[in-house]
């Protein structure tokens, strides 16, 4: 028998893209344990306005904190959700000091963010 099993799951909405778009220079990146039932990591993209208002212009639940899944995202969601040219606009990826997070952004700058640099907050 055939069974299907959702990994991980991501989401943004219209008019989340469109502020994503607006003031995607610079990306704020943040995965939080334990905000649901089932422990897996909530990661987070954001961005800062021009009235610094912190934005967040997409989610993800995660299966697990492994480099494969943060590739994944950085390789492939980014660029499914908020469009094929917005990580060419991107100049600073801000991450924490998560080892497989800070690795995975390396590795997509050089197919997906070839302008940016990563930092980490």
């Amino acid at each position: 028998p055939s069974s299907k099993m959702v990994l991980g799951t991501a989401w943004t909405h219209k008019h989340l893209r469109r502020i994503a778009r607006a003031f995607g220079d610079v990306l704020f990146v943040d995965a939080t344990e334990g905000t649901n039932d089932e422990e897996r990591p909530l990661l987070t993209v954001s961005v800062r306005t021009l009235l610094m208002k912190q934005v967040v212009v997409l989610r993800a639940v995660l299966p697990n904190n492994q480099r494969w899944v943060y590739r994944w995202f950085f390789q492939d969601v980014i660029s499914s959700l908020l469009g094929k040219s917005f990580s060419n606009q991107v100049k600073v990826v801000l991450t924490d000091g998560d080892w497989n997070e800070m690795a995975a952004v390396d590795e997509a700058f050089n197919s997906h963010f070839k302008i940016a640099i990563r930092q980490r907050c």
